[in-house]
């Protein structure tokens, strides 16, 4: 890359400085499904294909030719499933997909420059879920259960953390496989006309299966190094892997409803950082996330604007003012010593109307 090559080194105003580039992403798709019912059966096929085309230009690292060659993908997913009614409150259904995804434009060019990126795989998805559900005077209830297998997947580790200097490094993994499963279910029961609890749990585990190649770049994004990635057994980050809530609606007036919703989450782990994962005798879980709960309020109002319906809503997120570790990085210890990452604290007020036409 040509980089500074022929620029005037003095900055002034509107002038780029180190990052200049566009990306452009063209996307064509196709699309068909099929069902079929009979009874108390009903079946459903339905398939697609894509195809994506890259290109990036980046006129501060070239000087005479800014555009990079165009790069295309094709994609696909085929999915399938099958529901049984046994009577008017009981339902069982199954479904199964596979999904071939083109990758992200950030994993196309490699070097945070205009070069294609050797080798480059769509992820792999297949998934298979089945559940069940009863519908029976003021109660509803649906069950799940889910196991997925992710393969190919690329991560860009600290994309979101500004490195201090040269002694830090970001990682690019390639060729990385993950296992999802888990469990949810859900509840509702009209208690009244104007009063609605809703509760919901997910209980999962999801764990990278695989142990990869990474290559390190340093905070000039200049490759530095490439290292062995030791990532098998570790969980997936970024994700509460036990998640609960409960949820109360009421309607005061026929004009005013409000709602509480509070959220459990826990079993949060952090991304774990793979410039730390170079020692094959460790494979201590990245740190633990600690628990927290978040309570949120809504109040609405109904009104007319003329003819026009108006609905306006006030909200209060975080009415605890809880303090909570939302993400980050693990470190070198996997401890909150070497963590890093964003903590967040504060309620928020919202206000929202709506107009419909």
């Amino acid at each position: 890359m040509a980089g500074v090559s022929g620029r005037n080194q003095v900055k002034g105003i509107g002038d780029a400085i180190n990052v200049d580039n566009y990306s452009q992403v063209n996307i064509a798709n196709i699309f068909t499904q099929a069902e079929y019912t009979a009874n108390r059966l009903s079946l459903f096929a339905a398939a697609s294909q894509s195809d994506t085309w890259y290109q990036r230009t980046d006129p501060y690292n070239y000087v005479s030719n800014d555009k990079s060659e165009r790069v295309s993908k094709t994609g696909f997913d085929v999915k399938t499933g099958a529901n049984y009614n046994f009577n008017s409150h009981h339902n069982a259904y199954i479904n199964a997909g596979m999904y071939s995804r083109e990758p992200y434009f950030k994993f196309v060019y490699v070097n945070f420059g205009n070069t294609v990126a050797r080798d480059l795989k769509n992820e792999k998805i297949k998934a298979l879920e089945a559940g069940y559900g009863f519908t029976g005077g003021k109660h509803k209830v649906h069950f799940n259960a889910y196991y997925t297998l992710w393969q190919d997947k690329s991560i860009l580790s600290r994309e979101n953390i500004q490195l201090l200097d040269s002694s830090q490094t970001r990682a690019l993994i390639r060729g990385l496989d993950a296992i999802h499963k888990g469990i949810e279910c859900e509840y509702s029961f009209q208690m009244n006309n104007d009063l609605q609890l809703e509760l919901s749990f997910s209980l999962a585990d999801w764990r990278w299966k695989n142990d990869v190649f990474a290559t390190l770049y340093n905070d000039n994004q200049v490759i530095v190094d490439t290292m062995r990635v030791y990532a098998d057994g570790l969980k997936v980050g970024d994700a509460p892997q036990t998640q609960a809530t409960i949820q109360m609606d009421y309607k005061l007036t026929d004009d005013i409803d409000v709602s509480a919703n509070y959220v459990f989450c826990d079993r949060l782990y952090a991304n774990f950082d793979p410039s730390t994962r170079g020692n094959e005798n460790d494979r201590t879980q990245p740190y633990r996330i600690p628990a927290y709960g978040l309570l949120d309020l809504h109040l609405g109002y109904s009104l007319k604007l003329g003819d026009l319906p108006v609905y306006a809503n006030l909200s209060c997120f975080n009415v605890m003012n809880t303090e909570k570790i939302m993400r980050g990085d693990d470190g070198a210890a996997h401890d909150l010593d070497t963590f890093r990452g964003f903590w967040t604290l504060g309620r928020t007020f919202n206000i929202a109307v709506k107009v419909s036409f």
